[in-house]
């Protein structure tokens, strides 16, 4: 483990009240059993906070040199490669309806 996971052990003591360990959603199926929200401010409600399951990874993808290429004028090659990054992960996983953010030369997922 990275030397500044966040791991349930090292979370503050408030952190890791019952009310917050309570929200923890099965790894299989996280994404699907979240409960969704119809308004903005949701993403800032405590109710809507799941501890993401320990055996999970952040991944990013990035495309090297993609400031220079769309300087250069290559922005749809890095958006086309950022892009192809998406596809290849969404590829290796599966079944899994994964979200993403996409920011034009890479993507981020959790």
């Amino acid at each position: 483990m990275a030397k500044n996971a966040i791991t349930a052990q090292t979370l503050p003591l408030d952190a890791r009240s019952p009310a917050i360990l309570q929200c923890y959603v099965g790894t299989e199926h996280f994404y699907k059993e979240l409960a969704s929200f119809s308004k903005f401010g949701g993403v800032v409600d405590d109710a809507h906070f799941h501890v993401v399951p320990s055996d999970w990874k952040v991944v990013i993808t990035d495309v090297r040199g993609s400031t220079k290429a769309i300087e250069a004028g290559r922005y749809k090659d890095v958006n086309t490669v950022g892009a192809a990054a998406i596809a290849c992960v969404q590829n290796v996983m599966g079944d899994i309806d994964l979200p993403f953010v996409f920011g034009g030369d890479g993507a981020t997922f959790l």
